[in-house]
């Protein structure tokens, strides 16, 4: 009896001890990993993930997180460089840049391996539920394969990065990344105006022509004078074409309008092809041409978004959205009274020859004598000998006759009142007309054409005919 229970009990205890070994071999439920960011340690390997053929077609899709979609095309047979796109628009782009992303993208070897067969909870934790940025590299035959980033492993450090569906996980650099990760405002050559400052000349300096069509039907037309035209004017350097002619306040117009076209430098991409414009103020926007000697652009101007402080605007040729936030745009506001200047003609004494001012009851001709170095000596009215400061303050009254205002007025039938004519050296004349349009205001047309302003009776005695009393 004792016997059979020795054996009983030596079988009980193998039967116990095969339960636990085989439990021992029972598949078990890996644990979660401690927190998100899981590995921070990574195999010593490193491996190629995508090495791509160099020197044949290819177009690379960047799909970010937070952004437009856009592609970097390659293709040896249209010659060297790159085409940036965006909803079929090819856009102007810096091809250094291009260049570095595009290599970047087709070249993922020699990476650290992190892990070659990595598990869901770990895909997971690596970011690649909801990837940072995706590429798509595109081969001539149709085929892609597409690649994914993940979380940064840490501050510093790479990214965690795989092919598509790939159980395998590298870190990709983490300045290669960012250079995946750049939105296509920052691959997109953003620049307005082309003239970078020099040494001699401000940006200001190149433009020729401005012209600034406002939304409510109001058109401002601005253009340099060349040197010499200036010169042989006595003008200023710009000069108003629309609303109306008349020589411009330099200052004025380089402060308003043309050093702030010099510094717009759009920064983001907000919208590609956008089919509603009216949130950006783009669908009755302000029209800016500018043009130099060998270069001309339009930039249509909307509204200004406070929140992101800047300016939507778009260049035309490319139905980008863009958001400027370069500073104000004064411009849009100006009128063209605040452009012109009071003074309608700047000749030098030393340029005229003779001035004759017709007055409603007679006529005076002053004639300038000058020495050999055409400084002014003498002069004479009508028969009256004049001496050299009574010469020059004649002609500074006639120079004097300036603009109180601005008129909505036409050229009436009835003949001037008052009219000054400079006879110049070169055997030109300049020639300036008052109009009467009211009882105290008088319309100024210069060389027949309406300067759109007017100068007030008490201003035209002040500067014109008061002088002429004190002679008397």
């Amino acid at each position: 009896m004792r016997k059979k229970t020795l054996i009983i009990g030596t079988i009980v205890i193998a039967v116990v001890a095969l339960g636990i070994a085989a439990l021992s071999l029972w598949p078990q439920t890996p644990a979660e990993p401690p927190d998100a960011e899981l590995v921070q340690t990574q195999t010593s390997q490193t491996g190629d993930m995508l090495r791509v053929e160099s020197g044949k077609y290819h177009r690379v899709v960047f799909t970010p997180a937070d952004g437009i979609s856009y592609e970097i095309v390659y293709d040896p047979a249209t010659g060297p460089g790159y085409e940036l796109v965006a909803e079929n628009v090819i856009f102007p782009a810096n091809q250094d840049l291009l260049n570095t992303v595009y290599n970047y993208a087709i070249r993922l070897s020699q990476l650290p391996c992190v892990t070659m067969e990595a598990s869901d909870v770990q895909l997971t934790n690596f970011g690649f539920d909801e990837p940072l940025a995706t590429w798509r590299i595109y081969y001539e035959d149709g085929s892609f394969t597409t690649v994914e980033v993940g979380k940064q492993q840490g501050a510093g450090s790479g990214y965690y990065t795989r092919l598509a569906d790939s159980r395998e996980v590298f870190l990709l650099g983490e300045a290669r990344t960012e250079h995946m990760l750049l939105p296509l405002g920052e691959l997109y050559d953003l620049t307005f105006f082309p003239y970078p400052p020099d040494d001699e000349d401000p940006p200001s300096e190149y433009i020729t022509r401005l012209l600034l069509e406002k939304p409510d039907g109001e058109i401002i037309e601005v253009l340099k004078r060349p040197d010499d035209e200036a010169l042989d004017f006595g003008a200023s350097r710009y000069v108003l074409e629309q609303p109306y002619v008349q020589n411009c306040n330099d200052s004025a117009v380089r402060r308003i309008m043309l050093e702030p076209v010099t510094l717009i430098n759009p920064t983001a991409v907000v919208a590609v092809q956008a089919p509603d414009l009216s949130p950006y103020g783009l669908d009755n926007p302000a029209r800016l041409t500018v043009e130099t000697d060998d270069w001309s652009g339009t930039l249509l101007i909307g509204n200004h978004d406070a929140a992101l402080g800047g300016r939507y605007i778009m260049m035309e040729g490319y139905d980008a959205v863009l958001l400027d936030k370069s500073g104000e745009y004064p411009f849009l506001d100006v009128k063209a009274d605040e452009l012109r200047a009071t003074l309608l003609w700047l000749h030098p004494i030393s340029s005229v020859a003779s001035i004759i001012f017709e007055f409603p009851d007679d006529t005076h001709t002053l004639l300038i004598e000058q020495d050999a170095e055409g400084s002014v000596i003498a002069g004479r009215l009508d028969d009256r000998e004049l001496s050299e400061s009574e010469t020059k303050r004649l002609f500074t009254a006639a120079l004097s006759v300036r603009v109180s205002g601005a008129a909505d007025a036409a050229i009436p039938d009835a003949a001037p009142e008052y009219v000054i004519t400079m006879n110049l050296n070169d055997g030109s004349s300049d020639k300036l007309e008052l109009y009467r349009i009211a009882d105290s205001q008088f319309l100024l047309v210069h060389n027949g054409v309406n300067t759109g302003t007017y100068i007030t009776r008490a201003a035209l005695h002040s500067a014109l005919l008061g002088p002429f009393e004190a002679l008397e």
